[in-house]
């Protein structure tokens, strides 16, 4: 079992202490703020292997955005990788911060996008700019959903999923295959499926 560290290059003296202090083997630096490929990043998750840990300073030093946390936080539960931020008090583990880190985690997520914009702002990026909404015509979401009734039919999904998900009942859903010329006979069914 491997400790590794992991900071971003704009790191305090103090935290690297701290990550320093925690007895690593190795700690992954970034040489400059690169939010899109964060080169030292790749070969951390590369040469990490099971039942191994990785110790931030915070959440946002490691990941981007919400998505990202939860996309390094199923990484870690299917490779059993132990995830430690000192800053945000969260051990995946619960060795550490006894009790809090499930607390502490929803915390996180709540500040995780402030404090990335935060981390751009002092590396001298430009924050993105939030759109609004875009409002959709009725034809438009209508159209959206018989793609999405469409291709969850000719995958195979049971019908009673197909009208849970989409909100709609079976006439509807029947309507919107023969607009589309889709047959109602499932491959390998001997009967229609109507019935």
């Amino acid at each position: 079992m491997a400790r590794y560290g992991y900071i971003l290059h704009s790191a305090d003296d103090a935290t690297v202490r701290n990550i320093e202090e925690s007895g690593c083997c190795r700690i992954f630096r970034e040489c400059r703020y690169d939010t899109q490929t964060r080169p030292e990043r790749r070969t951390l998750l590369r040469q990490i292997g099971n039942n191994d840990e990785i110790i931030v300073p915070r959440l946002c030093h490691i990941v981007n955005g919400c998505s990202n946390l939860a996309v390094l936080l199923e990484y870690c539960e299917v490779r059993n990788i132990r995830l430690i931020s000192i800053g945000d008090r969260i051990d995946t583990a619960g060795i550490l911060y006894d009790g809090e880190s499930d607390r502490n985690i929803v915390s996180a997520f709540k500040t995780l996008a402030s404090d990335v914009a935060d981390i751009k702002k002092g590396n001298g990026e430009k924050p993105l700019q939030t759109q609004s909404p875009v409002q959709t015509s009725a034809k438009e979401r209508r159209a959206q959903r018989d793609s999405r009734v469409i291709s969850m039919y000719l995958t195979g999904l049971n019908t009673g999923e197909i009208l849970r998900l989409n909100n709609i009942s079976k006439t509807t859903l029947f309507r919107v295959l023969r607009k589309h010329g889709i047959p109602t006979e499932r491959l390998g069914k001997k009967h229609s499926i109507c019935k």
